[in-house]
Protein backbone atom coordinates (compact mmCIF):
# COMPACT_ATOMS: atom_id res chain seq x y z
CA UNK A 1 0.00 0.00 0.00
CA UNK A 2 1.05 3.48 -0.94
CA UNK A 3 2.84 5.21 2.12
CA UNK A 4 0.33 7.98 2.04
CA UNK A 5 -2.56 6.13 1.38
CA UNK A 6 -1.80 4.03 4.38
CA UNK A 7 -0.80 7.04 7.10
CA UNK A 8 -4.66 8.49 5.51
CA UNK A 9 -6.43 5.48 6.88
CA UNK A 10 -4.60 5.67 10.44
CA UNK A 11 -5.69 8.74 10.75
CA UNK A 12 -9.38 8.23 9.62
CA UNK A 13 -9.10 5.21 11.88
CA UNK A 14 -8.41 6.78 14.46
CA UNK A 15 -11.22 9.82 14.35
CA UNK A 16 -13.72 6.79 14.19
CA UNK A 17 -12.84 4.83 17.15
CA UNK A 18 -12.45 7.29 19.32
CA UNK A 19 -15.63 9.26 18.53
CA UNK A 20 -17.23 5.35 19.44
CA UNK A 21 -15.74 4.52 22.48
CA UNK A 22 -16.90 5.63 26.20
CA UNK A 23 -15.22 7.30 28.78
CA UNK A 24 -13.94 5.37 31.39
CA UNK A 25 -15.58 5.63 35.00
CA UNK A 26 -13.38 7.93 37.17
CA UNK A 27 -13.57 11.18 39.27
CA UNK A 28 -13.00 14.52 37.49
CA UNK A 29 -11.99 17.68 39.57
CA UNK A 30 -14.57 20.59 39.23
CA UNK A 31 -11.70 23.01 38.50
CA UNK A 32 -10.64 20.77 35.53
CA UNK A 33 -12.36 20.18 31.96
CA UNK A 34 -10.72 16.93 30.72
CA UNK A 35 -11.43 15.63 26.71
CA UNK A 36 -10.05 12.44 24.44
CA UNK A 37 -7.62 13.42 22.33
CA UNK A 38 -6.79 10.00 20.38
CA UNK A 39 -5.49 6.58 20.38
CA UNK A 40 -1.70 6.23 21.20
CA UNK A 41 0.96 6.22 23.87
CA UNK A 42 3.01 7.94 25.86
CA UNK A 43 1.95 11.53 24.67
CA UNK A 44 3.24 15.22 24.97
CA UNK A 45 1.77 18.91 24.74
CA UNK A 46 2.22 21.75 24.06
CA UNK A 47 0.03 25.46 24.48
CA UNK A 48 0.97 27.17 20.47
CA UNK A 49 1.48 31.45 21.08
CA UNK A 50 -2.47 31.54 20.02
CA UNK A 51 -3.31 29.17 22.92
CA UNK A 52 -3.94 26.68 20.45
CA UNK A 53 -3.54 22.87 22.37
CA UNK A 54 -1.13 20.35 20.58
CA UNK A 55 -0.58 17.02 21.17
CA UNK A 56 1.59 14.73 20.12
CA UNK A 57 0.68 10.96 20.32
CA UNK A 58 2.41 7.00 19.09
CA UNK A 59 2.19 4.03 19.02
CA UNK A 60 5.70 1.74 19.77
CA UNK A 61 7.28 -1.27 18.06
CA UNK A 62 7.41 -2.52 14.68
CA UNK A 63 3.82 -1.13 13.48
CA UNK A 64 4.15 2.25 15.08
CA UNK A 65 3.47 5.49 14.04
CA UNK A 66 3.64 9.23 15.02
CA UNK A 67 0.87 11.58 14.88
CA UNK A 68 0.02 15.45 15.58
CA UNK A 69 -3.12 16.86 16.60
CA UNK A 70 -4.20 20.78 17.33
CA UNK A 71 -7.52 22.16 19.02
CA UNK A 72 -8.71 25.42 20.23
CA UNK A 73 -10.75 23.06 23.20
CA UNK A 74 -10.05 20.19 25.27
CA UNK A 75 -13.82 18.90 23.35
CA UNK A 76 -11.87 18.81 19.64
CA UNK A 77 -12.26 18.25 17.01
CA UNK A 78 -8.87 16.54 16.95
CA UNK A 79 -7.81 16.09 13.48
CA UNK A 80 -4.82 14.12 13.55
CA UNK A 81 -1.77 14.54 10.91
CA UNK A 82 0.44 11.12 10.94
CA UNK A 83 4.20 12.19 9.96
CA UNK A 84 5.66 8.82 9.92
CA UNK A 85 5.03 5.31 10.47
CA UNK A 86 7.71 2.59 11.21
CA UNK A 87 9.56 1.18 14.55
CA UNK A 88 9.45 3.36 17.18
CA UNK A 89 9.93 4.38 20.93
CA UNK A 90 8.84 7.22 23.30
CA UNK A 91 7.89 9.10 25.32
CA UNK A 92 8.74 12.34 22.54
CA UNK A 93 8.30 15.66 23.16
CA UNK A 94 6.79 18.56 21.21
CA UNK A 95 7.27 22.20 21.32
CA UNK A 96 5.27 25.41 19.61
CA UNK A 97 7.51 28.41 18.30
CA UNK A 98 6.61 31.42 17.92
CA UNK A 99 5.31 30.94 14.36
CA UNK A 100 2.49 28.48 15.65
CA UNK A 101 4.60 25.16 13.80
CA UNK A 102 4.93 22.60 16.28
CA UNK A 103 8.24 20.35 16.55
CA UNK A 104 7.68 16.59 17.33
CA UNK A 105 10.92 14.70 18.35
CA UNK A 106 10.63 10.72 18.72
CA UNK A 107 13.10 7.32 18.96
CA UNK A 108 13.39 5.76 15.60
CA UNK A 109 14.68 2.28 16.16
CA UNK A 110 15.25 1.20 12.63
CA UNK A 111 17.54 4.19 12.21
CA UNK A 112 18.71 4.05 15.44
CA UNK A 113 18.47 7.79 15.63
CA UNK A 114 16.44 10.58 16.92
CA UNK A 115 13.82 11.79 14.43
CA UNK A 116 12.27 15.36 14.21
CA UNK A 117 9.18 16.19 12.50
CA UNK A 118 7.31 19.62 11.99
CA UNK A 119 4.21 20.38 11.58
CA UNK A 120 3.71 23.67 10.14
CA UNK A 121 0.96 25.93 10.68
CA UNK A 122 -0.35 24.91 7.03
CA UNK A 123 -0.52 21.76 7.99
CA UNK A 124 2.80 20.86 5.55
CA UNK A 125 5.10 18.36 7.32
CA UNK A 126 9.03 17.84 7.11
CA UNK A 127 10.92 15.23 8.74
CA UNK A 128 14.54 15.09 9.46
CA UNK A 129 17.12 12.51 11.30
CA UNK A 130 19.86 13.57 13.30
CA UNK A 131 22.24 11.42 12.42
CA UNK A 132 24.30 9.89 15.37
CA UNK A 133 28.02 8.69 14.99
CA UNK A 134 27.62 5.87 17.59
CA UNK A 135 25.48 3.45 19.41
CA UNK A 136 22.06 3.30 19.42
CA UNK A 137 21.23 6.86 19.84
CA UNK A 138 18.13 9.26 20.71
CA UNK A 139 16.10 7.83 23.33
CA UNK A 140 14.44 10.09 25.40
CA UNK A 141 13.93 13.30 23.55
CA UNK A 142 13.24 16.45 25.07
CA UNK A 143 12.88 20.07 23.12
CA UNK A 144 13.37 23.26 24.37
CA UNK A 145 13.11 26.64 22.32
CA UNK A 146 15.57 29.60 23.12
CA UNK A 147 14.56 33.23 23.37
CA UNK A 148 15.27 33.43 19.68
CA UNK A 149 12.62 30.43 18.63
CA UNK A 150 15.94 28.09 18.21
CA UNK A 151 15.39 24.24 18.86
CA UNK A 152 17.52 22.52 21.41
CA UNK A 153 17.07 18.87 21.96
CA UNK A 154 18.38 16.41 25.18
CA UNK A 155 18.32 12.42 24.56
CA UNK A 156 20.01 9.38 25.93
CA UNK A 157 22.72 6.93 24.32
CA UNK A 158 22.39 4.49 27.05
CA UNK A 159 24.23 2.43 28.70
CA UNK A 160 22.73 -0.92 27.75
CA UNK A 161 23.93 -0.21 24.08
CA UNK A 162 27.53 0.02 25.06
CA UNK A 163 27.62 4.14 25.85
CA UNK A 164 30.43 5.04 28.01
CA UNK A 165 28.58 8.46 28.26
CA UNK A 166 24.98 8.75 27.98
CA UNK A 167 24.29 12.53 27.96
CA UNK A 168 23.35 13.70 24.59
CA UNK A 169 22.63 17.19 23.13
CA UNK A 170 21.21 19.28 19.70
CA UNK A 171 20.55 22.49 18.24
CA UNK A 172 18.72 22.91 14.68
CA UNK A 173 19.88 25.73 12.44
CA UNK A 174 16.46 25.28 10.73
CA UNK A 175 17.43 22.85 8.01
CA UNK A 176 19.98 20.62 9.97
CA UNK A 177 20.63 19.39 13.24
CA UNK A 178 23.93 19.70 14.85
CA UNK A 179 24.83 16.54 17.00
CA UNK A 180 27.09 16.38 20.71
CA UNK A 181 28.21 14.04 23.28
CA UNK A 182 28.34 15.13 26.41
CA UNK A 183 31.09 13.29 27.56
CA UNK A 184 31.03 14.28 31.35
CA UNK A 185 28.28 12.80 31.59
CA UNK A 186 27.89 8.90 33.09
CA UNK A 187 26.72 6.14 31.36
CA UNK A 188 23.07 5.56 32.33
CA UNK A 189 19.84 3.75 31.18
CA UNK A 190 17.19 5.42 29.65
CA UNK A 191 13.95 5.38 30.51
CA UNK A 192 14.07 8.11 32.67
CA UNK A 193 13.59 10.92 31.03
CA UNK A 194 16.05 14.05 30.28
CA UNK A 195 14.91 17.55 30.82
CA UNK A 196 16.04 20.40 29.12
CA UNK A 197 16.01 24.27 29.16
CA UNK A 198 17.83 27.18 27.84
CA UNK A 199 18.56 30.49 29.46
CA UNK A 200 18.76 33.93 28.33
CA UNK A 201 21.99 33.72 27.05
CA UNK A 202 21.33 30.60 24.88
CA UNK A 203 23.04 28.18 27.18
CA UNK A 204 21.41 24.59 27.90
CA UNK A 205 20.38 23.64 31.43
CA UNK A 206 19.72 19.43 31.59
CA UNK A 207 18.58 17.54 34.42
CA UNK A 208 18.61 13.60 33.73
CA UNK A 209 18.96 10.10 36.31
CA UNK A 210 22.02 8.33 36.01
CA UNK A 211 21.00 5.21 37.28
CA UNK A 212 21.21 1.91 35.33
CA UNK A 213 17.98 0.23 36.51
CA UNK A 214 14.74 1.46 37.65
CA UNK A 215 15.09 0.43 41.27
CA UNK A 216 18.93 0.61 41.56
CA UNK A 217 20.46 3.72 43.36
CA UNK A 218 21.31 6.75 41.33
CA UNK A 219 21.79 10.58 41.23
CA UNK A 220 19.85 13.05 40.19
CA UNK A 221 22.24 15.04 38.08
CA UNK A 222 22.19 18.63 36.90
CA UNK A 223 24.72 19.23 33.53
CA UNK A 224 25.02 23.06 32.29
CA UNK A 225 26.86 24.39 29.01
CA UNK A 226 28.85 27.95 29.88
CA UNK A 227 31.40 28.98 27.01
CA UNK A 228 31.35 25.88 25.73
CA UNK A 229 31.78 23.84 28.63
CA UNK A 230 29.66 21.16 30.29
CA UNK A 231 29.63 21.21 33.96
CA UNK A 232 28.09 18.56 36.08
CA UNK A 233 26.90 18.10 39.25
CA UNK A 234 24.33 16.24 41.05
CA UNK A 235 21.18 17.99 43.15
CA UNK A 236 20.56 14.93 44.91
CA UNK A 237 22.61 11.67 45.69
CA UNK A 238 22.32 8.37 47.96
CA UNK A 239 19.30 5.83 47.68
CA UNK A 240 16.73 5.67 44.59
CA UNK A 241 17.04 9.13 42.98
CA UNK A 242 16.16 11.68 40.68
CA UNK A 243 13.47 9.44 38.66
CA UNK A 244 11.55 11.23 36.03
CA UNK A 245 12.95 14.56 36.09
CA UNK A 246 11.52 17.79 34.85
CA UNK A 247 13.53 21.42 34.21
CA UNK A 248 12.16 24.88 33.47
CA UNK A 249 14.35 28.31 33.53
CA UNK A 250 13.30 31.58 35.09
CA UNK A 251 13.95 35.21 33.94
CA UNK A 252 16.44 35.11 36.60
CA UNK A 253 18.01 32.31 35.06
CA UNK A 254 17.33 30.17 37.84
CA UNK A 255 16.91 26.18 37.15
CA UNK A 256 13.54 24.83 38.81
CA UNK A 257 13.04 20.58 38.56
CA UNK A 258 10.95 18.31 39.73
CA UNK A 259 11.41 14.62 40.06
CA UNK A 260 10.45 11.26 42.15
CA UNK A 261 12.79 10.00 44.81
CA UNK A 262 11.48 6.11 45.18
CA UNK A 263 11.26 4.97 48.93
CA UNK A 264 14.18 2.11 49.86
CA UNK A 265 12.73 -1.56 48.83
CA UNK A 266 11.06 -0.26 45.62
CA UNK A 267 10.91 -3.97 43.15
CA UNK A 268 10.52 -3.04 39.17
CA UNK A 269 7.15 -5.17 38.28
CA UNK A 270 5.70 -3.98 41.98
CA UNK A 271 3.52 -1.18 42.62
CA UNK A 272 6.24 1.26 45.05
CA UNK A 273 5.89 4.63 46.92
CA UNK A 274 8.04 7.64 46.31
CA UNK A 275 8.28 11.16 46.99
CA UNK A 276 7.67 14.01 44.39
CA UNK A 277 10.28 16.64 45.50
CA UNK A 278 11.74 20.01 43.92
CA UNK A 279 14.07 22.01 43.88
CA UNK A 280 15.41 25.76 42.59
CA UNK A 281 18.95 26.74 42.17
CA UNK A 282 19.40 30.07 43.91
CA UNK A 283 22.33 31.45 45.24
CA UNK A 284 24.58 28.66 44.36
CA UNK A 285 23.04 26.18 46.54
CA UNK A 286 20.08 24.00 45.55
CA UNK A 287 16.74 24.86 47.79
CA UNK A 288 14.95 21.15 47.85
CA UNK A 289 11.50 20.98 48.72
CA UNK A 290 9.07 17.89 49.12
CA UNK A 291 5.69 18.11 47.50
CA UNK A 292 3.48 15.19 48.16
CA UNK A 293 3.67 11.19 48.08
CA UNK A 294 3.00 9.04 44.98
CA UNK A 295 2.13 5.48 46.82
CA UNK A 296 1.04 3.28 43.54
CA UNK A 297 3.50 3.82 41.09
CA UNK A 298 5.09 1.06 38.69
CA UNK A 299 8.41 1.23 37.13
CA UNK A 300 9.04 0.03 33.80
CA UNK A 301 8.79 0.87 29.88
CA UNK A 302 5.41 0.67 29.69
CA UNK A 303 4.42 2.17 33.07
CA UNK A 304 6.23 4.83 34.75
CA UNK A 305 7.25 7.71 32.56
CA UNK A 306 8.02 11.05 32.88
CA UNK A 307 5.71 10.54 35.98
CA UNK A 308 6.22 14.47 37.72
CA UNK A 309 6.46 17.75 35.09
CA UNK A 310 7.03 21.38 36.36
CA UNK A 311 5.93 24.76 34.62
CA UNK A 312 6.15 28.17 35.54
CA UNK A 313 2.97 30.96 35.59
CA UNK A 314 3.68 34.50 34.20
CA UNK A 315 5.23 35.36 37.88
CA UNK A 316 7.50 32.21 37.94
CA UNK A 317 5.53 30.95 40.48
CA UNK A 318 6.28 26.74 40.04
CA UNK A 319 3.58 24.36 39.22
CA UNK A 320 4.09 20.83 39.21
CA UNK A 321 1.63 18.15 38.30
CA UNK A 322 2.33 14.29 38.96
CA UNK A 323 0.60 10.94 38.05
CA UNK A 324 0.24 7.41 39.55
CA UNK A 325 -1.81 3.90 38.56
CA UNK A 326 -4.70 5.79 40.61
CA UNK A 327 -4.66 9.54 39.67
CA UNK A 328 -2.74 12.55 38.45
CA UNK A 329 -2.36 16.06 40.74
CA UNK A 330 -1.72 18.99 40.41
CA UNK A 331 0.36 21.47 42.61
CA UNK A 332 1.16 24.74 43.40
CA UNK A 333 3.86 26.55 45.56
CA UNK A 334 1.80 28.97 47.89
CA UNK A 335 3.91 30.83 50.55
CA UNK A 336 6.55 28.40 50.19
CA UNK A 337 4.42 25.50 50.91
CA UNK A 338 2.95 22.88 48.47
CA UNK A 339 -0.61 23.15 47.87
CA UNK A 340 -2.00 19.40 45.62
CA UNK A 341 -5.74 19.06 44.06
CA UNK A 342 -6.66 15.80 42.23
CA UNK A 343 -7.17 15.94 38.39
CA UNK A 344 -8.12 12.75 37.86
CA UNK A 345 -8.91 9.83 40.04
CA UNK A 346 -10.22 6.45 39.69
CA UNK A 347 -10.61 3.34 42.00
CA UNK A 348 -8.43 1.28 39.28
CA UNK A 349 -4.98 0.71 38.32
CA UNK A 350 -5.73 2.36 34.76
CA UNK A 351 -3.10 5.76 34.59
CA UNK A 352 0.48 5.06 33.29
CA UNK A 353 2.12 7.23 35.64
CA UNK A 354 2.83 9.86 32.41
CA UNK A 355 1.80 13.41 32.73
CA UNK A 356 3.20 16.52 30.80
CA UNK A 357 2.04 20.49 32.26
CA UNK A 358 2.23 23.46 30.37
CA UNK A 359 1.52 26.62 31.81
CA UNK A 360 -0.19 28.60 28.48
CA UNK A 361 -1.38 32.09 27.42
CA UNK A 362 -3.42 33.83 30.52
CA UNK A 363 -2.16 31.70 32.73
CA UNK A 364 -4.19 28.28 32.03
CA UNK A 365 -2.83 25.06 33.34
CA UNK A 366 -3.08 22.60 30.88
CA UNK A 367 -1.66 18.35 31.18
CA UNK A 368 -1.91 15.24 28.85
CA UNK A 369 -1.75 12.02 30.27
CA UNK A 370 -2.49 8.33 29.03
CA UNK A 371 -4.09 5.45 30.32
CA UNK A 372 -5.03 2.03 29.63
CA UNK A 373 -7.64 1.24 27.38
CA UNK A 374 -8.85 -1.93 26.28
CA UNK A 375 -8.39 -3.53 22.87
CA UNK A 376 -5.91 -0.60 22.23
CA UNK A 377 -2.84 0.98 23.13
CA UNK A 378 -3.72 3.29 25.18
CA UNK A 379 -5.87 6.51 25.17
CA UNK A 380 -4.50 10.00 25.50
CA UNK A 381 -6.23 12.58 27.79
CA UNK A 382 -6.36 16.13 28.15
CA UNK A 383 -6.86 18.52 31.02
CA UNK A 384 -7.50 22.42 31.60
CA UNK A 385 -7.92 24.12 34.57
CA UNK A 386 -10.45 26.40 34.13
CA UNK A 387 -8.99 29.26 36.20
CA UNK A 388 -5.93 31.48 35.64
CA UNK A 389 -3.27 29.86 38.34
CA UNK A 390 -1.48 33.13 38.42
CA UNK A 391 -4.74 34.99 39.52
CA UNK A 392 -5.59 32.60 41.96
CA UNK A 393 -2.37 32.74 43.65
CA UNK A 394 -2.56 35.97 44.04
CA UNK A 395 -5.68 35.97 46.44
CA UNK A 396 -5.10 32.74 48.19
CA UNK A 397 -2.88 32.25 51.48
CA UNK A 398 -1.50 29.61 53.25
CA UNK A 399 -1.71 29.66 56.97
Amino acid sequence: MHTSLRLAMIASLLATILSATPLAQETISPGWEVGNVGFATKPAFDFGPDGRLHVMGMTEDFSGFVWHAAADSVAGPWPTTILAAGYFYGPGDIRVDPGGDAHLAWHNHTEQDPNHGVVDNQGGVTVYRIDTPTNHNGWDNSLALDAQGGLHMASVDPSGFGASFSLEYSTFDGSAWTYNAVQESDAFMYGFNTALGIDSAGNPHIAYCAASNWTEPGDLRYAVRDGGTWQVSSIVSGGIRGRFPSLVIDGANRPHVSWLDLDEGAQTGQPTAGTVRYAVLDGGAWQVQDVARLENVLMGFNHARKSTSIALDSDDGPTIAYADQRGVMFARRINDAWLSEPVLEHQQDIYKGLVVLRIGPADIAGLVMWQAEDSQPGLIRIALRRDPVAAELSSFAVE
